[in-house]
């Protein structure tokens, strides 16, 4: 198996874990070797065995498979500078009412860009997709609509499998725990000519994690993997201001980790962020975490999220600017004001 052009070569002696079932899985036809697969999958997690050399190996097995993946990535959707990829691994054990959706919009409603990939559920009532139905507004279906989506909004939601296709076709719908395709899969497969990104993981190998996406896509200037342990047994692929969260920056390639321990989470807390029984009640999750008078506690989980993709869009800001600036966007009205824009421009 050749690498696609300009992807890091991993030699077999550097690979640490064998990928043989994925191959077997991608050359096979469906159901034939799915539950090799999946039970590899499953394993490599459990194990906590995952490195770099494996999540590379994988991401060269993959784009070697899916013919319009790598040529996306040979020749990126053109998008403004400073935008910033937004991408989440799922399968929290904890959930929440959809954050990284209504984070996209405040930060975006604070000056940054944002392409952010979208999926209908998976792990919990409501994924993106569901969310964004509800309230309006529309997904794109090409990506070759982001760059006008991009140059009227600074915002575009896209489905992962638009890059993808053929790859989406054999994972989608098989996986109902985190797998390692988790690790780099979401950020890395949104080809666009982005400067950042950030990833949610829900787990805690976020260093391997930024290490892999980093050298997937090394046009990535920037970025973050970021994960929260809010409290034993219970892990969320965002930071939510509660528990112990972990944050493994990249910066041209070098990867630094930091820790941040919250308050613990008490039940008006979980109440009030906790993910709802129907998308509609989701999206009004959303709808008021972005208002300027929404619940306190889901308003500063989704400010957290936005003031981290803000900073990757603007990293000459200082963190307490980015914060200030975010908390302005909400309070002032500019972020719900964005969220009936996108619904109204929609319906054009």
């Amino acid at each position: 198996m050749k690498p696609a052009a300009g992807l890091p070569v991993i030699s077999a002696a550097d690979q640490a874990i064998s990928i043989v079932p994925l191959a077997r899985a991608l050359a096979g036809t469906a159901g034939s070797s799915d539950r090799e697969w999946i039970l590899w999958a499953y394993s490599v997690v459990a194990s906590g065995l995952i490195d770099v050399p494996t999540l590379i190996a994988m991401w060269h097995e993959i784009v070697a498979y899916d013919e319009v993946l790598a040529a996306y990535l040979a020749s990126p959707i053109q998008v403004p500078e400073r935008t910033v990829l937004v991408s989440g691994s799922g399968k929290e054990t904890f959930k929440t009412f959809n954050v990284s959706t209504a984070a996209a919009i405040l930060a975006v409603a604070a000056g940054a860009r944002v392409v952010k990939g979208v999926s209908a559920s998976v792990s919990a009532t409501s994924g993106s997709a569901d969310i964004l139905a509800c309230l309006g507004v529309s997904v794109l279906t090409s990506p070759a609509a982001i760059t006008e989506a991009m140059s009227r909004l600074g915002l575009a939601f896209i489905p992962y499998a638009a890059f993808c296709p053929r790859y989406a076709a054999r994972y989608d719908g098989r996986f109902r725990a985190l797998s390692p395709m988790s690790f780099v899969m979401p950020a890395a497969t949104l080809a666009v000519s982005a400067d950042g990104f950030i990833h949610g993981l829900a787990h805690p190998g976020v260093a391997a994690s930024a290490a892999a996406i980093a050298a997937a896509r090394p046009d990535l200037v920037a970025g973050q993997v970021v994960t929260t342990l809010v409290s034993a047994g219970e892990r969320v692929d965002e930071i939510v201001g509660r528990g112990s969260a972990s944050v493994a920056s990249v910066f041209r390639g070098a990867v630094t980790v930091s820790e941040m321990t919250f308050p613990r989470p008490g039940a008006r807390w979980r109440s009030a962020v906790g993910h709802r029984s129907s998308h509609w009640a989701n999206a009004r999750a959303v709808a008021d975490s972005l208002s300027p008078g929404g619940h306190p506690d889901a308003r500063d989980l989704v400010e957290w999220n936005a003031t981290a993709i803000l900073a990757i869009s603007a990293p000459e800001m200082r963190p307490d600017q980015a914060r200030h600036d975010i908390r302005r966007a909400r309070e002032s009205g500019a972020a719900i004001r964005l969220l009936r824009r996108l619904a109204s421009a929609s319906g054009e």
